[in-house]
């Protein structure tokens, strides 16, 4: 399997802040090196790279860091809150939080157009996040459920379904005026289920609780699919379209076109033919003959590039001029009006087992494309590990193969199973064998209970309502079961005996018995992984083991509820260093071996500074 990495292409001077000089070969894919943490990345973002080159990574669940050319990293923080999305236009960023929320950080100073209106010009710079503030009391109060952004313009979508923009005008933000940039951002349309811009364009699409699909913005190259290039200042219904409405799962929008897939994969495109990936003017939504064979699953865009993956993991793009083009197998090819596979060693070498999962993530800016991996929670990587390697196990659940009746033996590790569906492992096997599930059924009952997974909804509910389980279970199942476990102890069969400071008298050395179990041990900690692999036979029977590293007690308590929530959270520590155990906790990540992906010592630096602004105070 590849080594998890991230690979840009375009403009060598606009990106070579990102990888070694040494290694670039712009612009074709390179590695990028400058950005750290790389299983912690759930989302690269591109401002701009021809002005004043940029791009925002988010990463884990509040944290921002802002790359510049020429410039230091900056990092920025949501505090008690988390990210919910991040999206980009010119220069500027939206942040969206779970809370309803919305940041601005954006570069009016020196940004080509400065009426980049989210916040005050003359103090909109790279330095701080600034709140999305409206017109009202009762607006700022209301939760923000999606943003979408188009360049200049910036759409806020609430969750009762109405919508209002912000941003340079010039009669395309969609309120019905013709010139003046507003803001704070103003009412564009009621009853709105989701809203969808690009990263380059000066149009967007939504569609209505209805089911209805409206446009409004520039449309010079007649992308917004209603059968001209005439500038819509108000929404303005679509209607002339082959696909379902309510069947569209995504839409990229640019100022000459604009590109829609469905939930069925079916792709549709509209535009200037020298951009929509037909190679001819159209000005209604067209059927893509290219992919009438293949399921497209994501697309996305920037300027002027597009890029398709499919099911089958291909990798698909057009808009590539003769100076940006990816590869070496379409140098030649002076412009790509229609999508080509891209053919990337380190792509195919990944997706080699055709599976349906995709693993890396695409994302267009200014002549640039980022390919990188997945982001996955290091506590269901972790569980993703623990499911793959096979190892561990202490139990197994037999059913009987359908053509020769022979049994077939599933190993599981019965903590788990019984955790995730609270019943006895017989229980589980008496029902599993009378229904006489395929191995198969089975597998995808497993990726569920290990991974919260998804793979066939139809086999999961089918398995559920053989276990008397309610489908479909809560979201993030896995994490609530967890904490459930931390709180058994007498389900704990595990004890880390960790020396106390205070001897007696006599000098007697005494030990406080820290309990755990075990399968989270070799789970989320690659030092004991490597240490039960390494045992004997007699000595993989043990309960307890004696730490020698010279933590403290409290460190460990705090290390070890970390490993079953996946949070850092100070418990009785009153009266202790709490210095002294920040520092522990900090070495912990590397001595326990955590997972690439954990955010442990991001949440450290976080608390820290918290504790850090309440001594100021």
């Amino acid at each position: 399997m590849i080594k998890r990495q991230i690979y840009v292409s375009g403009s060598p001077n606009d990106l070579s802040f990102l990888v070694d000089p040494n290694q670039s070969n712009l612009p074709h894919f390179s590695l990028v090196t400058k950005i750290k943490g790389i299983h912690q990345i759930k989302k690269i973002v591109i401002g701009s790279c021809w002005q004043e080159p940029n791009l925002l990574v988010w990463k884990t669940k509040s944290l921002l860091e802002l790359y510049q050319k020429d410039k230091p990293t900056k990092q920025f923080t949501i505090e008690n809150d988390s990210i919910k999305e991040v999206q980009s236009g010119f220069s500027n960023y939206l942040i969206l939080t779970k809370s309803g929320k919305v940041y601005s950080l954006a570069d009016s100073k020196n940004c080509i157009r400065n009426e980049i209106p989210f916040t005050d010009p003359k103090k909109s710079t790279f330095n701080e996040l600034r709140p999305v503030i409206f017109s009202n009391e009762k607006e700022n109060s209301r939760k923000v459920k999606s943003i979408a952004m188009t360049g200049w313009r910036n759409y806020y979508l609430f969750e009762d379904g109405t919508l209002y923009g912000n941003g340079l005008n010039n009669g395309g933000l969609g309120d019905g005026t013709n010139t003046e940039s507003k803001n704070p951002p103003v009412f564009i349309f009621s009853k709105v289920s989701r809203a969808f811009g690009g990263v380059q364009a000066s149009n967007m699409f939504f569609i209505t609780e209805e089911n209805e699909l409206y446009v409004c913005g520039d449309n010079q190259g007649g992308g917004l699919g209603t059968g001209n290039r005439d500038q819509i200042s108000t929404p303005k219904q679509v209607t002339n379209f082959e696909f379902e409405v309510s069947d569209v799962l995504d839409i990229y929008v640019y100022p000459y076109h604009s590109l829609l897939i469905t939930n069925e994969g079916e792709v549709y495109t509209c535009g200037s033919g020298g951009f929509n990936g037909l190679g001819e003017e159209k000005f209604y939504f067209t059927r893509m003959e290219q992919f009438k064979d293949k399921k497209v699953i994501k697309i996305n865009g920037g300027d002027p590039t597009i890029l398709l993956l499919t099911s089958e993991n291909e990798l698909y793009g057009c808009n590539f001029d003769i100076d940006k083009h990816p590869t070496d197998e379409h140098k030649n090819q002076l412009f790509w009006n229609k999508p080509l596979k891209i053919n990337l060693p380190f792509f195919n070498q990944k997706f080699s087992t055709r599976s349906t999962e995709n693993n890396f993530e695409i994302q267009c800016g200014t002549n640039t494309i980022f390919i990188y991996p997945k982001y996955k929670n290091s506590l269901y990587r972790d569980f993703e590990n623990l499911f793959k390697s096979q190892k561990y196990f202490d139990s197994q659940i037999i059913i009987k193969n359908k053509k020769n009746l022979e049994e077939v033996k599933i190993p599981v590790h019965k903590l788990i199973l019984e955790l995730r569906t609270n019943l006895k492992l017989n229980e589980i096997r008496n029902i599993i064998t009378k229904k006489e599930f395929s191995k198969k059924e089975i597998d995808i009952f497993l990726k569920w209970v290990y991974l919260d997974e998804y793979s066939n909804a139809k086999t999961i509910e089918k398995i559920f309502n053989s276990l008397n389980l309610h489908f479909p279970p809560p979201k993030n199942s896995l994490k609530k079961d967890l904490l459930k476990l931390f709180h058994s102890e007498k389900l704990k069969d595990f004890a880390i005996a960790v020396k106390k400071k205070n001897k007696n008298k006599e000098g007697n050395i005494f030990f406080e018995n820290i309990p755990i179990h075990k399968l989270i041990l070799l789970t989320r900690s690659g030092l004991f992984r490597d240490m039960f692999e390494n045992l004997n036979e007699k000595e993989k029977e043990i309960q307890k083991i004696r730490d020698y590293t010279g933590k403290s007690s409290e460190s460990l308590k705090i290390l070890f509820k970390y490993f079953y929530t996946n949070r850092i959270e100070f418990m009785d520590t009153q009266g202790y260093n709490m210095d002294l155990i920040y520092d522990e906790l900090e070495d912990a990540f590397d001595y326990y071996q955590l997972n690439e992906c954990s955010d442990l010592l991001e949440q450290l630096k976080r608390l820290k500074r918290k504790k850090s602004e309440k001594q100021d105070l």
